[in-house]
């Protein structure tokens, strides 16, 4: 079992998203930038989404 399959699935965003923000600090090309802080703010939503915040299971 590697280190990523241990993690819970906020850990793993989380520090997807840090992985993202470091990438877009250091491309070369700001499309490439930009793209890097898009996906870490979608993995950064990922992990601090909730369940009351999934409309397939909000109550009615």
């Amino acid at each position: 079992m590697n280190d990523i399959s241990r993690l819970t699935e906020k850990a793993y965003y989380l520090l997807r998203a840090e992985s993202e923000l470091r990438m877009a600090r250091r491309a070369r090309h700001e499309a490439a930038a930009r793209a890097h802080f898009m996906i870490a703010g979608l993995c950064l939503d990922k992990a601090h989404r909730t369940i009351g915040s999934d409309p397939g299971l909000a109550s009615p």
